[in-house]
């Protein structure tokens, strides 16, 4: 689960055994936590399951979390907790 406060902070909690909550730690945060390397703030948020993509302010669309589909639009099928930029407006 992730949400963006007013100001643009994304927030993300819950399960991250794919890094889908953007932190390396691949445990359970049962309290909000940030993506430790997303260094922009969103304007839009889709949490999945397995991976979580964002709209940020510079207009990339970055995606983190589980790969194994491609959903990251990245060619490499490894989930990755940082993330990868997939779109630029």
């Amino acid at each position: 689960m992730c949400a963006i406060e007013s100001g643009g902070l994304i927030w993300c909690w819950g399960a991250n055994f794919s890094g889908q909550l953007g932190n390396p730690e691949r445990t359970i945060f049962p309290t909000p936590t940030f993506p430790t390397s997303l260094s922009e703030f969103g304007t839009w948020i889709a949490a999945k399951v397995n991976h979580t993509c964002a709209v940020v302010t510079s207009g990339a669309v970055r995606c983190w979390g589980n790969n194994n589909s491609a959903q990251l639009g990245a060619a490499t099928p490894a989930s990755s907790s940082d993330p990868i930029t997939v779109l630029r407006w």
